[in-house]
């Protein structure tokens, strides 16, 4: 489950131009793939470190139930 505020707020956010490029560019690429690749492993070690508004975001972006 999403943090209820990402779930909401997330589309209103991908209207903006500069939102829309700083998301498309940081999921591009590495992160990505490594996040595809150890999937649960990945958030589990992220979390504690990033936060939990971090892992929301990254996994809505990545449209991860």
């Amino acid at each position: 489950m999403v943090i209820p505020l990402i779930d909401f707020f997330y589309d209103w956010l991908m209207k903006f131009k500069f939102m829309k490029k700083f998301s498309d560019k940081s999921l591009r690429g590495k992160w990505r793939q490594r996040i595809e690749k150890y999937g649960v492993y990945f958030i589990l070690f992220l979390t504690p470190l990033t936060g939990v508004w971090v892992i929301g975001i990254i996994a809505k972006a990545l449209k991860i139930n």
